[in-house]
């Protein structure tokens, strides 16, 4: 499934780690787009394990986060 991932972090204190993990789980699963972007192809599977492994990071009152699966497939 194409899968394009967008977050936003505060940046207060804490923020800056927070920041730096939630890069580098998104580019274990997915391609830098540009700043706080993501794409890419993704099984169900591997869906479930990047929202698990961003839900062990994320300070949610502190970070929003869009992932929105599209179907198969870059080009729709």
């Amino acid at each position: 499934m194409y899968v394009i991932l967008v977050y936003d972090i505060k940046s207060d204190e804490g923020g800056q780690k927070v920041l730096s993990k939630t890069f580098k789980t998104c580019k274990k699963y997915l391609s830098h787009i540009q700043n706080s972007v993501f794409e890419g192809e993704l099984s169900n599977s591997q869906i479930v394990k990047l929202q698990y492994e961003l839900n062990g990071i994320i300070r949610r009152d502190r970070v929003n986060r869009l992932m929105q699966p599209f179907g198969q497939g870059r080009n729709l």
